[in-house]
């Protein structure tokens, strides 16, 4: 009868387990060298000047929550101080490393923030401050996911958060802003990207964001204040299927262009329900163009762009166009659009037509046009026809409509017949102006105090409730006229109880909610 080996390898605990920092080791490296797979490193508040490599496991890093500060605090690891190479980063994840961490912050000044591997990696609730690069994702093409969510990322030097090519980021609520560092590359860079109600801000030159190869979605997002160098664009979208819907643009100081398309694909490009307020280019050149320049190269092209149900307001350029200069030779649809006031520099709201011999293939219809002085620089190929141009009598055209004392368009255009009021095929499908992007709320979960920001994109009286989970009124933070432009509250709830709540906000017919986690 044969006989039978069995060996039992255990090459760690059976369950996953809760290592305590410092109870159970002084610092978080030795904490991190004594993982398991699954396991869950709690740390303790406190700073800790480290530079941290994690183990090739998945894992968990959770932040202890502080019960009394009012401001955000979590467990703080900093390694600026320390006399290490310059590669050196205050936490190195390395490949196979799937990683989720909650409440902390990270600074080493003139270094990295976080140097990543890992196969994934989701950070909540977390500050990066001060830091050559934020975070990078190091490797190409091995399918991670680099998640954040509710976390301020401020005064980077070089670049921020850089995902690169094959990896995918997504980002959710979160805050961007550069520091006295005058480079033209991104608070952040992406190959494929989700990015929702997050909010990014320069005045130092940085570009806000910028993508490339893959499909992106960026919604419900606020770009400004922002200040680029000379020659550069705020925002840079492509080269695979772009949609930007829903987003605010607002004071921002280009010195090529607010945003950017360049998609390759054909029908891959949406630019829906935006607001640009205050968009200005600079003076420096040939090389300014408009406020919004939708620049794109389909490889082989049937609609191309869909530039639908945006609103420009008090925007200007310097050289080609005010709002939209679409590349030419490539057609777009260009339909119940909004242009305000943009007849500063004496350009055309839309324009880029070049001569007749620079086809201009767009269909605009639909079109709203108030007090833009110059409305549109066309081509042969331009049907216009159906828009709205300011005035009753329709647009001024020195050949086609010479009596017309509306906005003026240039160019052989198709332009009559034109809309004679402003409810007439745009008043049922046009909507309202956006009132407002959806509501941050930073930290949360918070102790005492939470701040929560929000943009108007008109004047009106605004409303910001705080509700718990029953639905009862906790208390009224804004009740007022507000102006356009980005505001914040704080709430201090140091008097309630830990529970979950609500804010409201309620602007006109836009209403919006975010949930608030109070621990004490």
């Amino acid at each position: 009868m044969g006989k039978f080996l069995f060996i039992l390898c255990l090459c760690g605990p059976l369950f996953a387990r809760i290592v305590y920092v410092p109870a159970q080791f002084g610092t978080i490296q030795e904490g991190l060298e004594s993982l398991f797979v699954n396991d869950t490193l709690l740390v303790a508040l406190g700073t800790y000047e480290e530079a941290l490599i994690a183990p090739a496991i998945p894992f968990t890093m959770l932040g202890a929550i502080d019960s009394i500060s009012g401001n955000w605090s979590g467990p703080f690891v900093n390694a600026s101080n320390l006399e290490l190479p310059d590669t050196t980063a205050a936490l190195a994840l390395p490949r196979f490393s799937d990683v989720r961490i909650e409440n902390f912050g990270f600074m080493n000044s003139h270094r990295y923030c976080i140097r990543s591997w890992a196969d994934n990696l989701t950070l909540v609730n977390c500050q990066l401050d001060s830091a050559y690069r934020w975070l990078l994702q190091v490797q190409d093409s091995i399918g991670a996911l680099v998640d954040l969510q509710d976390c301020v990322f401020r005064n980077v030097e070089l670049s921020g958060v850089i995902v690169r090519a094959g990896n995918m980021l997504r980002a959710k609520r979160c805050k961007f802003s550069g520091g006295e560092y005058h480079d033209p590359r991104s608070l952040v860079s992406a190959s494929k990207s989700e990015i929702d109600s997050c909010n990014f801000s320069d005045v130092y030159g940085h570009s806000l964001l910028g993508t490339n190869r893959d499909s992106h979605r960026i919604t419900n997002c606020t770009f400004g204040p922002a200040v680029t160098i000379p020659f550069e664009t705020a925002v840079s979208l492509g080269r695979g299927s772009i949609e930007f819907s829903h987003n605010l643009i607002i004071d921002c100081s280009y010195g090529n262009h607010a945003v950017r398309i360049d998609s390759e694909l054909p029908d891959s490009v949406r630019i829906t329900d935006n607001v640009f307020i205050r968009c200005t280019g600079q003076s420096i050149g040939l090389m300014a163009a408009g406020a919004l320049g939708l620049l794109y190269y389909p490889a082989s092209v049937t609609h191309g762009a869909r530039i639908q149900r945006n609103t420009f307001i008090d925007c200007a350029g310097h050289v080609t166009a005010d709002d939209i200069w679409p590349f030419v030779g490539y057609p777009a649809l260009i339909e119940n659009n909004r242009f305000v006031h943009d007849s500063i520099n004496g350009l055309p709201s839309i324009g880029g037509s070049g001569g007749p011999w620079q086809s201009m293939p767009h269909t605009m219809r639909y079109n709203f046009f108030e007090n833009c002085g110059y409305a549109l620089d066309g081509s042969v190929e331009t049907d216009a026809r159906f828009n709205y141009w300011s005035d009753p009598s329709g647009p001024f055209n020195e050949f086609a409509a010479p009596n017309g004392a509306g906005d003026t368009v240039t160019g052989p255009v198709q332009l009559a017949p034109w809309l004679t009021d402003t409810t007439a095929g745009i008043g049922a499908d046009l909507p309202e102006v956006v009132t407002g992007i959806p509501l941050l709320a930073s930290p949360n979960p918070f102790n005492s105090s939470v701040t929560i920001e929000y943009a108007m994109v008109r004047e009106q009286r605004v409303r910001l409730d705080i509700h718990d989970v029953l639905g009862r009124l906790v208390e009224t933070l804004v009740d007022e006229q507000q102006s356009i432009g980005v505001h914040s509250v704080m709430w201090n709830a140091g008097n309630h109880s830990t529970g979950l709540y609500f804010a409201r906000l309620n602007a006109g017919g836009f209403a919006q909610s975010v949930k608030l986690l109070h621990l004490k």
